[in-house]
């Protein structure tokens, strides 16, 4: 602390209390411990202008809260400024700082002179639904409007795009960056320049990834159960390819396709067409589906009733010998499988062997069902083989 240098009276300077608590007046009734600082026990570390410094060391025996009372007045009642200065330090005295905040009325001087102009400002930046009417060289515009619109120099402003101002027009703000690592980047519209673009995801049934790079691009998907694996390639040069992996059964299929052929390939063996302008081959034998013959069966009282399928044509041929005599005309429901059913009723004519006099014909109806109307005796053999024409869906 400073005290005036032509202070000589020996009363209290200070006075220091501590009490337990900070909301009671640190009288020296409330007070747990204090000690009383007068001109006879300071000693004078330093003299400047006219102010002694004091240095006072003390150290409390109670813990509290520190109340610290400069007095003004001497002890006759008589006031006078002596004081300039008051710090607490915790520590030695080698800790003592060199230099002190002086009193703010020792450094208060007379108003100086108003100083010269500051330059302008740097370009701002302007967030309107409208274009600025203000402009100059650097000027940045955020157009906040729902709807693009076209400036006064005839350029399209985007909506929620920041613009600036080249002095002749409105130019994008672009902004350069590298290695841009973030979460959920969304993009509008843009040119993806160079490098590679991956995707991986995972939708707990099964998980793949995909990527961009140079002039392909890579698919793949691994089910999480069976763990296996479609895999997808597209590139410009090559052509297009699709492979499916199992690695529980081993099984393999993929297709490829270039600029001229085909290939298959189902579990190591392999296939394909080619086609030279002219001329498409195949370097297996290609049958259609609808010339592959399908096959069914049924019997009726012992009567065997066999349907076989080619193209849109089906072949009906009886055999078996009747279990029991059939009469009264009867219809049979749903004994034509889809896939066999004529697209009409059709009279399928029979023989009886040795009994040609009680040869018949049974309907075959679209609805699935047949109809006998002659009388089988049981025991007849019945023989006989005709066609009929469908168009229901292939079999498979």
């Amino acid at each position: 602390m400073k005290k005036d240098i032509n202070w000589t009276k020996s009363i209290n300077i200070i006075v220091l209390r501590i009490t337990s608590d900070p909301s009671v007046n640190p009288s020296s009734a409330n007070s747990i411990w204090s000690k009383s600082i007068t001109s006879s026990t300071l000693n004078i570390s330093s003299t400047t202008n006219s102010f002694n410094r004091y240095t006072v060391s003390f150290t409390p025996s109670e813990n509290g809260y520190l109340a610290v009372m400069p007095y003004d007045s001497d002890d006759n009642g008589n006031h006078e400024s002596w004081w300039r200065e008051l710090m607490l330090i915790e520590g030695e005295n080698s800790q003592m700082p060199n230099s002190w905040l002086p009193f703010v009325g020792d450094l208060k001087g007379d108003t100086g002179s108003s100083g010269a102009a500051g330059k302008d400002g740097n370009p701002g930046k302007i967030v309107s639904e409208t274009e600025p009417t203000t402009k100059f060289n650097g000027l940045t515009w955020k157009y906040s409007g729902s709807a693009d619109m076209t400036a006064s120099d005839g350029i399209v402003i985007l909506s929620g795009t920041e613009y600036y101002w080249s002095g002749t027009n409105w130019e994008l703000n672009e902004i350069n960056a590298h290695n841009i690592n973030g979460d959920n980047l969304n993009v509008t519209n843009g040119t993806f320049a160079d490098g590679k673009i991956k995707s991986t995801w995972d939708s707990g049934t099964a998980s793949g990834s995909t990527e961009i790079e140079n002039s392909h691009i890579n698919m793949s998907a691994t089910d999480s159960s069976s763990k296996a694996t479609n895999s997808l390639g597209l590139d410009v040069q090559q052509g297009f390819a699709m492979r499916w992996t199992d690695p529980v059964s081993n099984q393999t299929r993929s297709v490829l396709l270039d600029y001229g052929d085909l290939s298959f390939e189902r579990n190591g063996v392999a296939a394909g067409l080619s086609f030279d302008g002219t001329n498409l081959s195949s370097s297996m034998p290609i049958q259609a589906p609808n010339t592959i013959v399908k096959s069914t069966q049924f019997t009726v009282s012992g009567i065997g009733i066999r349907l076989d399928r080619m193209m849109s044509f089906v072949a009906v041929t009886f055999s078996g010998q009747a279990s029991s005599t059939i009469n009264n005309t009867p219809t049979i429901n749903n004994v034509l499988p889809v896939g066999f059913r004529p697209i009409s009723s059709y009279s399928i004519d029979y023989m009886v062997p040795g009994n040609t006099a009680n040869n018949g014909y049974i309907y075959f109806n679209p609805d699935g069902s047949i109809r006998i109307m002659a009388t089988i005796n049981s025991g007849f053999y019945i023989r006989g083989t005709r066609l009929y024409i469908t168009n229901d869906v292939y079999p498979s």
